[in-house]
């Protein structure tokens, strides 16, 4: 709790004995409190991850009628408790420190707003933590590059993401398969493991996560945060009505308005299309999310957000990928995804007809089709290639395995039913490409495939389509 008038004074030095977190002001009679010094001390418990601390007020997070984190007097008897406190759209205030694997320094300790965030994750009993800068609370931003590979040097809110519907199995899920194509022109969401205490409390492995608001854009689009348009499509909305996050959808609907005038399949179709869209990136976004096999999109889970300028052009956001690599059945390799993602009468969730509207347009113009087919081959031939797919998959075992057994020990499971469902997402790796090659036969029918072999001995590189080519000798394969 915040140190108020009824709290123990300080008088001697404090000796911690245990992992717990102390808290400190000033009071002085007839002025203004001084502002809260928090600090964590994390005793004899060492992980091999970075270390994030929340704290606030235990009873706005546990308090059995009013806690946020809690069922309170409304929910529903059945999972995922609707109307449960945690369904509510609730910000409370606390206090967030990030320690780095080794330091014994946080390198963040800031003030923050804390909320409860995601779908049906909330009602597991390990919850994802949106943790936002505002000035209300005293610090306006994170002043620090949470990632490495990002240019961004400070942020307005992150996530502590409980892995989504991938919890409490292989608890990295989606930023494995986000990593898988970082080479891609997906726009896509960064990712770290973290081990979360709560109050002092161990609270097990979170993934810190980037946040897809209109600040998350501006850096991508190196523009101003207020010059953003950004929509999300699901099912929750009428079809049509874009849910508005940053700006309007004015311009999505003349998108949508001029694919559904246009005859498509004419040489000069994707002009129009190609002027108001980045089709390279809806190319990369469509094949990623066919080649994971999620079925919890396209109906679901689309967020999309364009520079509001006169040549700003829409750009789609890879997230919550958690249904992918066969979530649900290890024998999803073998589903037909793009199928299902052109379904022309798909039922209200997860595939409507609305959904799939664009991409079916765009898939009459013999241009987008070549693109289409074309890329997916590049990634055949390389991110979707079982070897690169290992590295990625095994140096994100190795960096969580060690917290495994602890983590399970916190919220139930084991280390060994752990290390199986990873390796279901080694079998879905190794079988995936020839079912997906299938795919593309079969929908676009297609002769087979045949190798391209490339060499530059004497150096240089090489472009194959759109896949830069730098270690030689290298074979790949397209369709004729």
């Amino acid at each position: 709790s915040e140190p108020g008038a009824n709290s123990p004074t300080y008088v001697d030095p404090l000796t911690i004995s245990r992992t717990g977190v102390v808290r400190a002001r000033a009071l002085i009679d007839g002025q203004l409190e001084g502002p809260v010094a928090t600090a964590t001390y994390i005793i004899g418990d060492a992980h091999d991850l970075p270390i994030a601390s929340i704290v606030t007020e235990p009873e706005l997070l546990f308090d059995p009628v009013d806690g946020m984190y809690e069922l309170g007097p409304r929910a529903e008897s059945r999972f995922p408790y609707f109307g449960a406190n945690f369904w509510e759209d609730r910000e409370i205030a606390g206090h967030v420190e990030l320690f780095e694997y080794g330091s014994s320094q946080a390198r963040l300790n800031a003030t923050t707003g804390i909320s409860i965030i995601g779908g049906w994750s909330r009602a597991f009993p390990q919850k994802s933590l949106g943790l936002f800068a505002r000035g209300r609370y005293g610090d306006r931003e994170f002043a620090l590059p949470l990632f490495p590979d990002r240019p961004f040097g400070s942020y307005q809110t992150f996530i502590l993401r409980n892995s989504g519907i991938d919890w409490n199995s292989t608890m990295l899920r989606d930023g494995f398969l986000q990593q898988i194509v970082a080479d891609t022109d997906a726009d896509r969401l960064e990712y770290r493991p973290a081990i979360l205490y709560l109050n002092g409390q161990y609270w097990g492995i979170h993934n810190i996560r980037e946040k897809i608001n209109e600040h998350y854009a501006a850096a991508l689009g190196e523009t101003r945060a207020d010059q953003i348009d950004m929509i999300a499509l699901d099912t929750d909305q009428p079809p049509g009505d874009p849910e508005i996050i940053e700006g309007d959808a004015e311009h999505y609907e003349q998108l949508l308005s001029l694919v559904s005038t246009t005859d498509m399949s004419a040489p000069s179709g994707l002009e129009g299309a190609a002027a108001m869209m980045d089709i390279n990136n809806f190319v990369d976004y469509q094949i990623a999310q066919i080649f994971v096999g999620n079925t919890d999109w396209p109906g679901n889970n689309v967020k999309l957000w364009r520079p509001r300028t006169a040549t700003g052009k829409w750009r789609w956001v890879l997230f919550d990928l958690d249904f992918g690599f066969g979530r649900w059945n290890r024998e999803d390799y073998a589903h037909t995804t793009l199928t299902f993602a052109t379904e022309a009468n798909g039922p209200d969730w997860p595939n409507p007809p609305w959904s799939t509207f664009l991409f079916r347009k765009l898939l009459e113009n013999s241009e987008f089709r070549r693109a289409f087919i074309n890329r997916y081959a590049d990634l055949l031939n390389s991110a979707f290639r079982p070897a690169h797919v290992y590295a990625v998959l095994d140096s994100l075992q190795n960096l969580i395995g060690p917290e495994m057994p602890d983590h399970t020990a916190r919220w139930g499971g084991s280390y060994a039913a752990w290390l199986a469902q990873v390796d279901d997402l080694r079998y879905y790796a190794e079988n995936r490409p020839e079912a997906a090659e299938g795919h593309l036969r079969s929908f676009f029918q297609l002769g087979n495939s045949v190798p391209i072999s490339v060499d530059a001995s004497s150096g240089g590189s090489v472009i194959v389509n759109r896949l830069h080519v730098d270690d030689f000798p290298w074979t790949g394969r397209y369709y004729p």
